[in-house]
């Protein structure tokens, strides 16, 4: 269903679930606690990033990352940061013509964060939460396929697993 600004409140359904909260508030503290070792200064805008990358599922599954950046604010930092955080290294490079160099370091925070927290928002590192990908979507699924090559981008280049 389809909603626009003027939709009175008590005519939306939302479509989040606890463990999604979890998993975003999960994502949101650990953030917080290593921003500074990602280059990341404002430990508490990343801390928000982490607790709103997720909120497009608030309106259903279909294109969370685009329906985020809508309810964020369209061509916004913080928008752009969660438009982007499902896709892989490679994908974003290709799309936007870049580098690795020229990936923003908060997305980079963001892609390890969410691949070290669960679906119910325990940190249970890169081994734990393909398992938990592998469970809920599949092994031939494409969420798999990009967590499992995102993973891998961020241990060749020695970002934390855990």
């Amino acid at each position: 269903m389809m909603y626009s600004k003027e939709t009175p409140l008590s005519e939306i359904t939302l479509q989040i679930s606890d463990d999604r909260i979890a998993h975003m508030h999960g994502v949101a503290e650990w953030m917080y606690r290593h921003a500074e070792e990602f280059g990341c200064e404002d430990k508490n805008k990343m801390y928000l990033l982490g607790l709103i990358h997720d909120v497009g599922y608030v309106f259903g599954k279909s294109n969370h990352e685009q329906t985020g950046a809508d309810i964020i604010g369209p061509g916004t930092f913080l928008g752009d940061l969660v438009r982007n955080h499902g896709l892989s290294p490679k994908e974003y490079m290709e799309l936007h013509g870049c580098s690795e160099e020229e990936i923003p370091r908060e997305l980079i925070l963001l892609w390890t964060a969410d691949l070290i927290v669960d679906a119910k928002g325990n940190t249970v590192g890169f081994r734990g939460r393909l398992e938990d990908i592998w469970d809920r979507h599949g092994l031939g699924s494409l969420a798999y396929r990009n967590c499992k090559e995102t993973m891998e981008w961020l241990r060749v280049r020695g970002y934390p697993e855990k």
